[in-house]
């Protein structure tokens, strides 16, 4: 299950064992692939960060030019706009 309250922060809990997975992270963005893979979410801090949904582990982290404000994701491909109104694109690796 994943959860997303008010104050941006999000969990991904494990329904099974009803025990947190990944830790709590400021986020203003978020997105899962089509496959249900991954979780990609985006931070005041200018990061973009891709989880592994099932493991709950981070697979990649990479730099945004500004405050991430929203993300569109494929089963390949991340796309981040910040707050400045640039967009970067990038390929998910496997």
């Amino acid at each position: 299950m994943l959860y997303v309250d008010v104050d941006l922060y999000f969990l991904l809990w494990k329904l099974s064992t009803i025990i947190g997975i990944l830790s709590i992270i400021l986020c203003t963005a978020i997105a899962i692939t089509p496959d249900g893979t991954k979780v990609i979410s985006g931070s005041e801090d200018n990061s973009v960060q891709v989880w592994d949904f099932e493991k709950g582990t981070l697979l990649s982290e990479v730099s945004h030019g500004s405050h991430i404000r929203s993300i569109a994701v494929s089963n390949s491909y991340v796309i981040a706009g910040d707050l400045l109104g640039g967009i970067k694109v990038w390929a998910l690796e496997e």
